[in-house]
């Protein structure tokens, strides 16, 4: 008895509480409901019965404001009655009002079953046409709620997740074995298992389909003496096998693959249990989990679901009690037993297609006579689980999902416009109609918008009967009811439905078929196809949608204005035309044409666009991989061509983070900064060729795209041994000798011996972190090479065959940690062009690298020699400035190696004379040594684009408090300056600040304000991380702003978008004096950290400024008092950080008050307190704060908050999360 259905994730991320907080009711007679062992120890008195009047005025009519969600069998409304709360499930009831006595008898036998881990049935509402249930209310929400999202998910230890496993077996166990009649649930999932404050498991919904499938339904719910009990108790193993999946793998039932087949490789190998616990349990774990545990449990999963044959199932009290321990949980699975039958089942999964389902659900059909909600899986019933193109997918192929999926939404937002109830699409023959209608049906927006979403497919020659029936196929209609008008009219009226009629060829009338009137006030949908205007004009349509003038619509938007240019008008409409009305072909040439005057380019196009196919069936074919060439020839530069081929090799299929996606292109050496990164994306993106999340954080390369580009558009010819195919050795494959470019990245091979195609051109091997040996003559024959990337290997030596390599253009040994020695003969391969050594074991260059002339990359790291007989010299005399084409220099060397000291002001001699660098890493050990480099006067010295300078004597600590994540932060910039155990502001300092977008100050021993370094040198600053400077008292003194020469104020870290401040000693302000008006004005990232003298982090006359922050942190500072004080200054309250959406506040004891006014931070989304005892209310109110989506802080701070303006704490009982000893 489901009394917090989760189906629509707007419902239960927004719904608000009832007012008044109280405790949940049972019945006063059952009040200890402690586990049972046999039924009789539950004596169960008659049910309460209660009046309909009495449950509308408890939940204020069935209001929507505390409506909890809809499901299978009814909606639940939380209710409030003087005795306490609770829940009522509003039964989707059919029948005609009679058999009143039949429903009450079957309601009281469910209402016996009593346990301390089933939701417990109070009363029920039993008039005319109108049957409810009064249940106890379980305040925190299904499992299946917790599950879903990340964050939440990281909440559930495992502890909690164990008990949950194990209570929800013993309500099951106590329905299977110790209830007079017994009852078989039928219908568990994660959405039935309810969690209370204590994440104590509550199984709900047992029982239901009793009251409602009528005597049909008896099956479910039988007496002990019954045969076939046991056969139909097998559905309760198998779906309860699938819930404990869920829980430990936190993954969707549907996410790329069903969840079923998705595990079977990870837990099962042959015929025998063998768990990739790595890969199978939930990664927000992090770990930390008991794997004696988690092994009872897979045992459990894999008997109850990848059993050959149901009759080798458990018994649930057998699943109960090797969760427990008791019983060795290895008997479970007896698969050894029944060789053969486990050989017939291999075979069934391997045949199994995604039309057919998984291996369980074709033996389910086989084997029993009817099946649960997860083994018929349908795949609309799991659609708010799954991203559009994940579910699609399911149903429809990608190909065709294409042709339709850019105009999706565009339809989606006309079916959310309130004042439409009729929506008639039309267009002619092949044009999408029926992929669209079909699409809309599975779409999560549309089904979190509708308790219904039914699908029709109009018979080309009327039938009113087949249209009925196929109506009532997607309804809960009593089996014993005829379908027909007035039984669908009787249902429909009651719900809010959308109805997807498929081609439409004249007028129907649907009040004959039992469809009632779709209007705004009953919230209902009609959207019909059709090949005509006129039909839908007949069918009476408040809005039509002729798809061609949609997919005009699409392009023209994408291309930008200049397609209403007077010299392009012939050419864009034609350009339309040829995509074939493919919305997925007119967006990537939208998106390639975009702003593009030049009418060449535009003919161009459509000479491209005219080529004839081979056959009229690869028309669409044809014309994808012609548009996607003429993208990727359009694409700026070969490093987004690389980059865009990268994600083609290795994240088919797959989502990717930003970072993890740049992240991912440095280490395969496609470049070597993060900014690089963001343009790349930032290109692919707007070339179409990326789609991105909307949050813009998170990318995706279609299938369809990936597999065109690496079949007909990329020139070379590959081969490619997947990542993870874990490759040991290598076999001869004659696909490698017609292969340009071999990529064996990513796999385990230990010793390269066999020769590779003598055609090959390119060859990566890197991160193969177990190949220690390459035979001397491995590359003898392979002189094509041009590109090796050997990063992260375990190699020792390089064989002498690599240096025949005479067009190797290309090598990269990043992170070969047992490399101790580059060869003299790394001169001979004089086409080299990139030579990357970062995080090997080398001490020093040989002389040879001279030989080098065409390097333009050179990046090396010097590991401190541990020996006596080494190299005087990194890097000898005369070799950087001989290498006179480098673009690119990073050396990275240990602060403690005296050598570099030594030698180091000759290297930046050398370096200077390098006319074409714009690249450089480097360690300045003092702040002379940058006077060097003349930033005004090329070309004496590099007109730097991108550096990395650390400046100062600096050495290697043993602590480092400086947190990673800043770390990385910092190297997202491409000109970083770090400056190291320095006093005051130099002026050598000062000027390369100039040029500078990330400034780190470490340990400065005596500047006291950051701008002494002067306002004017800090204008290009976005980010600064101020550490250990004990003098410092403020960052900016408006007294120490400039005038320029053109009387204007100069502005006052006006790019700052990054402020992190940390072991600040003598910190007392942010600023102090006047301020102008653009100060501050992008920050939109500030942490304090260990700042003991700050009081107040806000004075008035900064707040104006800081329009744009979003995120705060405040750590252990330990004498501030206020975030903001706006008392004498109320004139200016009225947009107090109006972008702020996170605050975290942590060990500020003294801390009491956030704001004086109430309008602070109207965005806000997330609210993080810990030890912050003296703070007694929080400024937020449901009337501005719509946004807040958690509160988080210790269970006795919460509960001594005190409340006001109307507030109280139960208005945010549901978004407050406690601190446990976890966290």
């Amino acid at each position: 008895m489901n009394i917090a259905e989760d189906k629509m994730a707007s419902t239960e991320s927004n719904s608000p509480s009832a007012p008044g907080e109280k405790q949940s009711v049972s019945p006063s007679q059952h009040t200890d409901l402690t586990e049972s062992t046999s039924s009789e120890n539950f004596q169960a008195d008659t049910l309460r019965k209660f009046s309909y009047s009495e449950l509308a005025e408890a939940t204020n009519s069935f209001s929507n404001s505390v409506c909890l969600g809809g499901g299978t069998f009814g909606i639940v409304y939380r209710g409030c009655l003087p005795i306490g709360d609770f829940a009522v499930k509003k039964l989707y009831y059919t029948g005609d009002g009679q058999h009143i006595e039949e429903f009450e008898n079957r309601i009281n036998v469910i209402g016996m079953a009593r346990h301390r881990h089933l939701v417990s049935l109070i009363g029920y509402c039993c008039e005319e046409y109108d049957r409810l249930l009064v249940l106890e209310f379980v305040p925190n929400r299904s499992l299946r709620f917790h599950l879903r999202d990340a964050e939440r998910r990281s909440k559930l230890k495992w502890s909690k997740r164990m008990k949950i496993a194990i209570g929800s077996a013993k309500g099951l166990k106590y329905l299977h074995e110790y209830c007079e009649p017994k009852i078989i649930h039928g219908g568990i999932k994660s959405d039935n298992i309810l969690l209370d404050r204590n994440f104590e498991p509550k199984v709900a919904d047992f029982g239901l389909a009793i009251l409602l499938e009528g005597y049909d339904a008896a099956r479910i719910y039988v007496d002990s003496n019954i045969s076939d009990l046991e056969k139909i108790s097998e559905l309760d193993i198998y779906s309860f096998g699938v819930t404990l999946l869920e829980l430990i793998t936190g993954r969707k039932i549907y996410e790329d693959e069903y969840i079923v087949k998705w595990a079977r490789p990870l837990m099962i190998k042959g015929d025998s249990i063998n768990v990739d616990y790595d890969g199978l349990v939930d990664s927000t774990l992090k770990g930390q989990y008991d794997q004696s545990e988690v092994e009872r449990i897979i045992y459990c999963i894999a008997a109850s679901i990848y059993t050959p044959s149901s009759k080798l199932r458990p018994k649930m009290g057998q699943i109960l009690e090797a969760l427990e321990g008791l019983i060795p949980h290895q008997q479970l699975w007896a698969v050894e037993e029944h060789k053969e039958i486990t050989e017939v089942s291999n075979q069934l999964w391997s045949k199994a297609t995604p039309s057919q389902g998984t291996g369980p659900k074709i033996m389910q059909i086989q084997e029993m006579p009817a099946e649960s909600n997860y083994s018929a899986l349908e795949p609309a019933a799991m659609l708010s689980e799954t991203s559009l193109e994940a579910t699609a997918q399911s149903a429809i192929p990608p190909s065709r999902l294409m042709k339709i999926y850019h105009i999706l939404n565009k339809i989606v937002s006309r079916i959310k416009n309130s004042n439409v109830s009729t929506i008639g699409v039309y267009g002619g023959e092949g044009i999408g109609k029926t992929t669209l209608s079909e699409a809309l049906k599975i779409q999560p927006a549309i089904r979190d918008m509708f308790h219904f979403v039914i699908w029709v497919s109009v018979p080309k020659v009327w039938n009113l009967r087949e249209v009925q029936l196929q109506i009532g196929r997607q309804l809960p209609l009593s089996g014993k009811k005829r379908i027909n008008k007035y039984t669908l009219m009787s249902f429909l009226e009651s719900v809010k439905f959308i109805l997807i009629l498929d081609g439409v060829n004249g007028f129907i009338s649907l009040n004959i078929v039992g469809i009632p009137e779709p209007t705004p006030e009953n919230g209902s949908k009609i959207v019909l196809t059709a090949r005509s205007a006129e039909v839908c004009d007949r069918m009476s349509a408040d809005l039509k949608i002729n798809l061609e003038d949609l997919f005009r619509e699409l392009f023209c938007e994408n291309v930008g204005e200049i397609v209403y240019s007077f010299k392009l008008q012939p050419l864009a409409p034609k350009v339309v035309d040829l995509c074939c009305n493919h919305s997925h072909a007119i967006f990537l040439m939208s998106k390639a044409l975009k702003d593009e005057s030049d009418v060449r380019v535009w003919k161009n196009a459509v000479d491209m666009l005219s080529r004839q196919p081979a056959s009229p069936e690869q028309e669409i074919e044809n014309i994808m991989v012609n548009i996607l060439k003429f993208s990727y020839d359009r694409l700026p530069d070969d490093t987004t061509r690389r980059c865009l081929k990268n994600c083609a090799l290795f994240f088919e299929k797959q989502e990717i983070a930003r970072e993890s996606l740049i992240d991912n292109w440095i280490s395969d050496d496609l470049m070597d900064m993060y900014q690089k990164g963001q343009k790349v994306i930032e290109t692919l993106v707007t070339a179409g060729l990326l789609e991105s999340s909307e949050d813009g954080q998170v990318f995706k390369l279609h299938e369809i795209d990936s597999s065109l580009l690496l079949e007909h558009v990329f020139p070379s010819r590959l081969f490619l041994r997947r990542k993870g195919s874990t490759l040991t050795e290598l076999l001869m494959d004659e696909n490698w000798e017609n292969s340009d470019e071999i990529y064996l990245m990513d796999n385990e091979l230990t010793e390269l011996s066999e020769k590779l195609s003598s055609q090959a051109q390119a060859l990566f091997l890197q991160r193969n972190l177990k190949l220690r040996k390459i035979s001397d003559t491995f590359f003898q024959d392979m002189l094509a090479l041009q590109i090796l990337n050997l990063s992260v290997t375990s190699i020792k030596f390089l064989p002498d065959s690599l240096f025949g390599l005479v067009n190797l253009k290309r090598l990269s040994l990043n992170r070969c940690v047992l490399l101790k020695l580059l060869p003299s003969r790394v001169g001979d391969l004089s086409c080299l062009e990139v030579l990357h050594l970062e995080g090997t074991a080398i001490v020093a260059l040989p002389r040879e690298v001279e030989h080098l002339k065409n390097l333009t990359s050179l990046k090396v790291s010097f590991r401190e020699p541990v020996i006596f007989d080494h190299p005087k010299k990194m890097i000898p005399d005369g070799v950087i400035k001989k290498l006179s084409k480098l673009k690119k220099l990073r050396i990275d060397v240990s602060p403690e190696d005296g050598r570099w000291k030594a030698s180091v002001v000759s290297i930046v001699l050398e370096v200077c004379t390098l006319t074409t660098l714009d690249t450089l890493q480097f360690y300045f050990p003092n702040v002379k040594l940058l006077s060097q480099i003349n930033w005004d006067t090329t070309p004496t010295s590099p007109p730097l684009s991108h550096f990395k300078f650390i400046v100062g004597d600096h050495t290697n600590r043993i602590i480092c408090r400086l947190p990673h994540d800043v770390d990385v932060e910092l190297g997202r910039y491409d000109k970083c300056l770090k400056y190291v155990n320095g006093e005051g502001a130099p002026e050598e300092i000062k000027k390369v600040l100039r040029h500078t977008s990330a400034f780190f100050l470490d340990r400065n021993m005596s500047v006291e304000k950051l701008s002494e370094f002067e306002i004017s040198n800090m204008m290009q600053l976005k980010c600064c991380v101020a550490g250990e400077c004990d003098k410092l008292q403020t960052i900016i003194e408006g007294d120490q702003m400039v005038t320029s020469a053109s009387g204007e104020v100069e502005l006052g870290l006006e790019s700052l978008e990054y402020l992190y401040i940390y072991y600040a000693k003598s910190l007392r302000s942010i600023c102090e004096g006047r301020l102008d008006n653009s100060s501050f004005k992008k920050l939109k990232y500030l942490t304090l950290h260990m700042c003991p003298e700050l009081t107040i982090i806000f004075m008035p006359e900064l707040l104006v400024n800081l329009s744009s922050l979003e995120e705060l942190i405040v750590d252990d500072c330990s004498e501030v008092k206020s975030l903001v004080h706006c008392k004498d200054n109320e004139h200016e309250i009225k947009h107090i950080l109006p972008a702020l959406k996170k605050i975290s506040f942590h060990f500020l004891p003294e801390l009491d008050s956030i704001s004086d006014v109430v309008s602070i931070a109207p965005r806000i989304e997330w609210m993080d307190f810990y030890y912050c005892p003296n703070l007694k209310s929080l400024p937020i109110s449901k009337a501005i704060h719509t946004k807040l989506r958690q509160i988080k802080g210790e269970e006795s701070w919460w509960q001594s908050l005190e409340w006001q303006n109307n507030e109280q704490d139960s208005n945010w009982e549901d978004i407050f999360t406690p601190v446990d000893e976890w966290d």
